[in-house]
């Protein structure tokens, strides 16, 4: 089919509705839709059920603006995905760029994987309703059918342009040392919005798929941290050399520790004592949430790495009340090394760009900038 054959197509099904699979969620799905969430096997040595309580709707309202969710029906809820969309900075140019995250199946209905061209057929129609040609997505290495699935070529699919590996840290938090003389780390003012604004966009301008931040956002918190969440770093002259926000949102994002498996099992209470001392945080109890942050929006001044280490090493010491931290990079970010070198647990995810078969899309200019407390 002709590409304006294919246009033509999605609009005229999109205008008759004709996905009878597929619809937007509503309040009333709730309490399903965090049923199909928390739906888990729990297997490994470690479990962790990963859920958005109390209200999924509003917990991932909370990614974007607009965020749209799917549902996908068959006699049943069969499945939810959802597409988060913010402003960011592609090839020099603000877009407003789609993420698509949260797939997830509800196991008793698994005959619903064919329904899966529909259900993007679905997606591209809603983008093009939205005026948005931009999306992406991440899918964990360890994911292996998903990459199998996603990645082969088929007829009617979306293609997904792999764009190398977002590499998560998880780093202990509290620690010794203090900043070099006369320099500080503290949470900005109100007034002090714009000059941290104009910091952020200078640093920001060597990414690309670069989120943007307004001010009016920061002055809400809705789907970025509030600016007093954010950090400053400045040198004795005081001016800044590194931000980045410690953005805790446990009230809508929860991992909670289900159990272990194995040796962990039996090592679990001895690790708060141990696992410390080499630098790791210590194993958490069976049915508690992981006290943890993102390190959210975290640039520093030309990408230097040993004012990025004096900035990650002050939040960690001010932060001593949270278990831990994690922070998310992109493999060829040259700020990924020196992290590398402090103890740490870490996964990897690969970064796609999703489109549309007969799109072009030129490759990318710049390390993409992907923030890791909106995955």
């Amino acid at each position: 089919m002709e590409k304006a054959n294919i246009n033509s197509s999605i609009k005229e099904e999109s205008s008759q509705g004709l996905f009878p699979h597929f619809r937007l969620a509503q309040k009333e799905d709730d309490s399903k839709l965090l049923e199909i969430l928390e739906q888990g096997d729990f297997k490994g040595r470690i479990s962790l059920l990963y859920s958005r309580r109390p209200s999924v709707l509003d917990s991932l309202n909370r990614e974007g603006s607009p965020v749209e969710v799917y549902l996908a029906e068959e006699d049943d809820l069969a499945g939810v995905g959802a597409c988060a969309v913010n402003e960011m900075k592609i090839q020099g140019e603000i877009r407003r760029t789609a993420y698509l995250f949260s797939f997830r199946m509800n196991k008793n209905t698994p005959s619903a994987l064919r329904h899966f061209r529909e259900g993007y057929a679905f997606h591209f129609s809603r983008m093009k309703e939205l005026g948005i040609g931009d999306c992406f997505t991440t899918i964990l290495e360890d994911n292996k059918p998903a990459i199998q699935l996603l990645e082969k070529k088929r007829r009617a699919m979306p293609h997904y342009d792999y764009q190398g590996d977002i590499i998560t840290l998880t780093l202990k938090t509290g620690r010794m040392g203090k900043l070099p003389k006369g320099w500080t780390l503290g949470m900005p003012e109100e007034e002090d919005l714009d000059e941290m604004l104009q910091f952020y966009d200078e640093q920001m301008d060597r990414y690309s798929y670069a989120p943007q931040l307004k001010k009016e956002e920061l002055l809400k918190g809705h789907s970025c941290p509030h600016y007093s969440n954010f950090r400053l770093m400045r040198d004795s002259r005081g001016s800044i050399l590194a931000m980045g926000a410690i953005w805790d949102q446990r009230n809508y994002k929860q991992y909670t520790v289900m159990g272990y498996q194995g040796l962990v099992k039996y090592i679990r209470p001895l690790t708060p004592m141990i696992f410390p001392f080499f630098g790791y945080p210590g194993l958490p109890r069976k049915g508690s949430v992981l006290k943890m942050f993102s390190l959210a929006f975290c640039l520093c001044k030309d990408s230097h790495s040993t004012i990025f280490m004096e900035f990650l090493g002050e939040i960690r010491r001010q932060t001593s009340d949270f278990d831990c931290l994690t922070i998310g990079l992109h493999e060829k970010d040259p700020l990924l090394a020196p992290i590398k070198k402090l103890p740490h647990i870490q996964y990897k995810s690969r970064f796609y760009r999703v489109f549309e078969q007969y799109q072009d899309q030129a490759p990318l200019d710049k390390i993409p900038f992907i923030e890791i407390g909106r995955l």
